[in-house]
């Protein structure tokens, strides 16, 4: 007699129900699945994903972790097969557990605070549904079961994002040859080439993720750590993004920051100089090699298969091996072997088939406006330089934008899928950023011998020298905050422009960039604020997370405005009446 195996999961005795509707518990069955999927991404969406897979573990460890915890699950589910039938779920569950950490059990034990924190919340919510229904089919469901199918639930998630962060950071395991087209298609998840590709990773790659070169990896630790604390804004927006996008992004800003300090730091006019002509150089070999080195690259590469990259991987970082026309060894020492420094170049190369020659170029020239050291005269100067150091930053964070979200290839090589127009907007929200960068940091920029503020916004060139001289005191703080103000009113200005560029990008990480605008246009308020202007205006870390989380569930800022507006009336004709 054949069994159903739906009756393996509900008991028979409760079918029939007609005070619980199957339709019923069915929904709710959903509604916990995605509350604990959602939880799984908000906890998780902190952090990136490829620092959690093993690549330095040993085969005997990876093995260890994957069989121990396969045959936990399996013994768990062996001795609940002697139970009644009402419970038979969990042998399922634990099946299915087993299987899952078979591939990704290493990758499991890494995000376990993640993991249990998920499922136990999960499985409150589930127990509180069971308490509060008296006719359910899940009367005799105890915690471990519910504790059991949301741990399948987070498991498998998981899996995926394990198996996903190894996609993003080494696609050459499936696109040996680096085909563009390829390449590009597997940004979107929407394209069969993504889940085939997915699928290849899961069967061929997750349980031998111990085998991956460590490099990438570890270059985008140093990156992390390069940033330091003084980038907490630009990390808790980068969160915000999806995570295919942020760990390039992350990449980005990391090189960002790296060739500032090279290009500021140095003792001397002549080191600065030398490492400027060391940026361009890179960036011009980087981006811009010949047609014909790119041909006798994808020829040499076009005959091997994924296996053959896997196993090629092991002696070299196959995510390299688009550029052999960079010599690394050459490029350490001329660095200094500056560790930080040379895994953010690294970890630039990459990234690099997808970026604007033309506006890395342009970096470079704002670069050497700083070394050069001449006074900004004007307000338009001024707006100029914002448009090179940072403008020409935010057309590079649009190409990986659109690149990650699969609209295509914006390095200028593709004029289809390139928009010219919403690169003009995005810089000019790069250009709004920077200007209240510029009006939060005078007073640090003045400790540094440095001064952005254009001549014509001070009485005389006097105070220009005082501010270059690190005698801010006897510029004093009413003008100081003075210059702040003004170049804030100039943002303001330019604001709506950059409100344009935003809507132009793809809807998915709209919220994300209107979050990290939101939260650094709000340095303008403290600045204005404060009595005394601060060495360094910093946004409350409440601040920051409220800002975020309001961007990302969709508490617009309009309207809560209107309904605070519309509190306010109430209160107003509640107090008119009462006097009446």
């Amino acid at each position: 007699m054949m069994t159903n195996p739906f009756d393996m999961i509900i008991p028979s005795s409760l079918k029939s129900s007609n005070d619980s509707p199957l339709w019923v518990d069915a929904c709710a069955l959903v509604l916990v699945s995605n509350f604990t999927l959602y939880l799984w991404a908000f906890i998780t969406r902190w952090q990136f994903p490829i620092l959690y897979i093993g690549v330095l573990d040993s085969e005997r460890k990876n093995q260890c972790l994957r069989y121990s915890g396969s045959i936990f699950f399996i013994l768990l589910g062996y001795l609940s097969l002697d139970q009644t039938s009402s419970c038979s779920a969990l042998p399922i569950f634990c099946f299915i557990l087993s299987f899952l950490w078979q591939y990704s059990g290493a990758y499991f034990v890494r995000r376990r605070y993640a993991i249990v924190s998920s499922a136990v919340v999960s499985t409150m919510v589930g127990l509180l549904y069971q308490s509060t229904s008296t006719n359910t089919l899940f009367n005799q469901w105890s915690a471990l079961h519910w504790g059991l199918f949301t741990l399948t639930i987070v498991f498998s998630s998981c899996l995926l994002d394990n198996a996903d962060a190894i996609l993003n950071t080494y696609p050459q395991l499936v696109a040996p040859n680096s085909d563009p087209v390829v390449m590009a298609q597997l940004q979107s998840p929407l394209r069969m080439v993504y889940w085939k590709s997915m699928g290849h990773i899961i069967n061929h790659i997750l349980t031998r993720q111990h085998e991956l070169c460590p490099d990438p990896v570890v270059d985008l630790m140093q990156v992390i750590k390069g940033l330091g604390p003084a980038s907490r804004s630009w990390k808790t927006m980068a969160a915000l993004f999806p995570t295919n996008l942020r760990q390039d992004l992350c990449i980005l800003y990391g090189f960002f920051r790296a060739c500032d300090d090279l290009v500021d730091d140095p003792p001397t006019l002549e080191q600065r100089h030398h490492n400027l002509q060391l940026i361009r150089a890179f960036f011009r070999l980087l981006l811009t090699s010949s047609p014909h080195e790119k041909q006798d690259h994808t020829a040499t590469n076009h005959m091997l298969t994924p296996l053959d990259v896997l196993k090629m991987n092991k002696t070299m970082d196959v995510t390299l091996m688009r550029h052999p026309q960079v010599d690394w060894l050459s490029l350490w020492n001329r660095l200094d072997q500056n560790v930080m420094a040379f895994a953010s170049f690294r970890s630039l190369a990459r990234i690099g088939s997808y970026l604007c020659p033309k506006a890395a170029d342009d970096l470079c020239t704002a670069w050497k406006m700083d070394l050069v050291g001449k006074p900004i005269k004007s307000q338009q100067d001024l707006l100029h330089y914002a448009a090179l150091i940072s403008g020409k930053f935010g057309e590079l964070c649009t190409c990986v934008i659109m690149y990650k979200t699969g609209r295509g290839n914006w390095n200028g090589n593709d004029l289809v899928a390139r928009n010219n127009q919403v690169l003009a907007r995005a810089s000019a929200t790069g250009q709004c950023l920077q200007l209240v960068n510029i009006a939060r940091d005078i007073l640090a920029d003045a400790m540094d011998s440095r001064c952005y503020v254009p001549l014509n916004f001070m009485p005389s060139k006097a105070t220009y020298d005082l501010l270059k001289a690190k005698k801010v005191d006897r510029v004093g703080n009413d003008m100081v905050k003075t210059f702040a103000v003004r170049i804030l009113d100039l943002a303001d200005r330019v604001s709506d422009k950059a409100q344009l560029g935003i809507d132009g990008l793809p809807k998915e990480v709209q919220e994300g960039i209107r979050a990290a605008f939101e939260i650094y246009m709000a340095i303008g308020p403290i600045i204005r604020q404060d009595l005394v202007f601060p060495l360094r205006a910093k946004v409350p870390t409440w601040k920051k997370q409220w800002i975020a989380f309001r961007c990302i569930y969709g508490f617009k800022l309009t309207v809560l405005k209107s309904l605070k507006a519309t509190w306010s009336r109430t209160v107003s004709s509640t107090t008119a009446k009462a006097q009446l």
